[in-house]
């Protein structure tokens, strides 16, 4: 039984590492503009803090 617990394990782990493989482009990209909306939010609080320091 224990066995085959870590054989499941063992394979689940292999299907996540497949999938990122697989779907890597489409993370990067996601990442990217997540990346690029904060940056965008960053500079909208910027111009918040500075209007009100005026």
């Amino acid at each position: 039984m224990t066995f085959l617990v870590i054989l499941g394990n063992i394979g689940c782990f292999m299907a996540g590492g497949a999938l990122v493989w697989f779907f890597k482009e489409k993370i990067q990209a996601l990442v990217i503009g997540a990346n690029a909306l904060s940056a965008k939010l960053h500079a909208k609080a910027d111009e918040i803090a500075a209007a009100a320091r005026k």
